[in-house]
């Protein structure tokens, strides 16, 4: 089975978030695209969702009530040719927490989010490929990319480089500046620690996170833990290098010298509400 892991987590809103990886042995020649099943438990399986060219995660709008979710499953499936279909092992709509689990995690998350109200940082959140199709700059021989500067994947060895932007608030936590000589001369070397609520994704060492205020990029060096429930990341804590303004970050894919429109996100405060009207008894 080339999938490695599939799970599925909760927002506050009680949307399902189904991630899904292949194992780092799969590698493909042209784009694979996925699809997401569901079904009730012993019912047919429902496509919901696809074709996801490359994807990793998905987000099923559908609001459920608990009793509901408790037996409803997701699968992702893909054609391997000829309608020779691959299929991850289906999970729980509510992966791994009980309701009070739920209330929980809720309520952290609630408290987290207050102070980003007036403290926090918009901006998004660039997630790195870690499989795909390979770029045409990756050695043959070694399967490393040659090209750090390479428009089709951005350094990465993966084509497109980066999944597209998903939106995440940041609350700034410490910054420190200072000049690192280089052979082209001095170079500035800012860092930043910051907070940040984990979902919709997982963060990992890698991932970018660009600023919405003045289209920064930075790159992600650590990413710990700070809240977890039952090993779901709830709270991390990020430790960030600046991308330096020559990077092909800052360039789009066919290469011109343009910055990458990232969109301004204004946050109300009322993002991350909760109210049990939102859930949908749809049988």
């Amino acid at each position: 089975m080339n999938f490695e892991w599939t799970y599925v987590t909760t927002n506050l809103q009680m949307q399902k978030i189904i991630r899904w990886t292949m194992r780092p042995s799969f590698k493909s020649s042209a784009p694979i695209d996925f699809y997401v099943d569901k079904a009730r438990s012993g019912g047919e399986w429902e496509e919901v969702a696809g074709p996801l060219e490359d994807e990793c995660t998905f987000i099923d709008t559908t609001r459920w009530n608990w009793n509901k979710d408790l037996n409803t499953f997701y699968r992702i499936r893909y054609d391997k040719g000829t309608e020779d279909w691959e299929y991850s092992i289906p999970v729980r709509a509510i992966g791994s927490w009980e309701r009070k689990d739920f209330a929980v995690a809720k309520e952290i998350a609630r408290k987290e989010l207050l102070s980003y109200q007036l403290l926090g940082l918009p901006g998004v959140l660039l997630k790195r490929r870690e499989w795909g199709t390979p770029c045409h700059c990756v050695d043959f021989d070694t399967g490393e990319p040659q090209d750090s500067q390479c428009t089709e994947c951005f350094g990465t060895g993966i084509s497109k480089g980066y999944y597209a932007p998903i939106t995440l608030t940041v609350n700034p936590q410490q910054l420190s500046h200072s000049m690192t000589r280089t052979d082209r001369g001095l170079a500035d070397d800012n860092k930043r620690m910051v907070r940040c609520v984990a979902y919709p994704t997982l963060i990992k060492e890698n991932d970018l996170w660009l600023d919405s205020s003045n289209g920064t990029r930075w790159v992600i060096r650590g990413a710990t833990t700070a809240t977890e429930l039952k090993g779901v990341p709830l709270i991390y804590e990020l430790a960030l290098n600046k991308v330096p303004m020559t990077d092909v970050i800052y360039k789009d894919p066919e290469g011109i010298n343009k910055s990458i429109e990232v969109p301004v996100v204004q946050t109300t405060g009322t993002e991350h509400t909760w109210t049990d009207d939102l859930c949908e008894d749809e049988y």
